[in-house]
């Protein structure tokens, strides 16, 4: 099951979507490989090298897997060929999501003697996981 699931934005071009990710630090990207003025795998090459590590779903109509080999070493957590399904995209969202719910971390705090836990995601969000703890 899909929780709290938003489009954010589209991008019309690798650039672009580049920018709107490096702004807006959403947890899923949905790409095609093929976009004009910076390719997806480009796109997703630059962000991984400014530390911006959403999962990204990568649709292609290349089959050949030196392109899947390529996404896969950028991260990418699922790699479809077109023409995909609507099932077919449910599910990867699906599995997305529960994989960025294993990122999920507890946080034993030791401070004065306790057994508090802190949790938060660990792949760069928007905050460090330490600022979603209580001080």
């Amino acid at each position: 099951m899909i929780r709290d699931t938003a489009l954010s934005e589209n991008a019309a071009n690798g650039q672009k979507g580049l920018e709107l990710i490096y702004d807006k630090r959403p947890d899923v990207v949905i790409t095609d490989i093929r976009m004009p003025q910076m390719d997806g795998l480009e796109m997703i090459e630059s962000l991984a090298r400014l530390n911006v590590t959403p999962k990204y779903i990568v649709i292609s109509a290349f089959s050949e897997f030196s392109y899947a080999r390529r996404a896969m070493s950028f991260g990418v957590s699922e790699y479809l060929l077109k023409p995909i399904s609507m099932i077919d995209l449910r599910q990867s969202l699906e599995k997305t999501e529960m994989q960025l719910q294993s990122e999920r971390i507890a946080y034993k705090r030791t401070d004065a003697g306790t057994d508090d836990y802190c949790i938060g995601i660990g792949t760069g969000r928007r905050k460090p996981i330490r600022s979603h703890c209580q001080e």
